[in-house]
């Protein structure tokens, strides 16, 4: 019997402490673009985006971007980061559905567990900071991603990546871009990266 009241008890304060089991409290849903939802499963961290076109630009947090941000609009930059943010080193998979074209500027920044991305058959964009500081280790950027951002994977686990064919046409300054300080920008593990002929 104290047992079972000693259970009660830690489990009482634990739960009025907001201590609760990780997939209990991580596994949620909501809208990531104006036709676009998110679905996230926390016992198998796997986060599903689905529906048709843009997802949301969200804020790329770093201090010297938010304090230029602020500058550039008066002191009244909004910050705006993803609803999945707060668990994002939860999440381990990201589905891209069909349907979704772009990913937004810094959907998925700093989801340091993400093993692997799956893109969807469409033509799909990939916005500046989308990837940056993930722990993805090994990546195939598909033909229908057909533009590409600033730092896309910057500061990213990255080792190999294979890039799409004429990954040049998908960038504005090319063929004069240097992979090294713009997609990948201080990715220090990367000792890989295949374009195919």
């Amino acid at each position: 019997m104290k047992k079972i009241i000693s259970v009660l008890i830690l489990l009482s304060l634990a739960l009025s402490l907001g201590v609760v089991p990780s997939s209990a409290a991580s596994t949620r849903s909501g809208k990531c673009g104006d036709n676009l939802t998110y679905n996230f499963n926390g016992a198998t961290g796997e986060l599903v985006i689905s529906g048709t076109g843009r997802m949301y630009d969200y804020t790329f947090n770093n201090k010297k971007f938010l304090v230029e941000m602020n500058l550039f609009y008066g002191g009244e930059y909004v910050v705006t980061f993803p609803e999945w943010y707060d668990i994002r080193n939860e999440i381990k998979t990201i589905v891209i559905e069909d349907g979704v074209t772009s990913v937004g500027v810094a959907a998925f920044q700093y989801t340091e567990n993400l093993t692997e991305v799956k893109f969807p058959k469409n033509s799909i964009t990939l916005e500046y900071y989308s990837f940056y500081g993930t722990g993805l280790k090994n990546l195939v950027i598909p033909e229908t991603v057909s533009t590409v951002g600033s730092r896309m994977f910057g500061e990213s686990a990255l080792e190999s990546v294979t890039l799409p064919k004429d990954f040049d046409s998908r960038c504005l300054s090319a063929p004069y871009f240097d992979y090294s300080t713009s997609f990948f920008y201080n990715c220090k593990k990367l000792h890989t990266v295949v374009i195919p002929k």
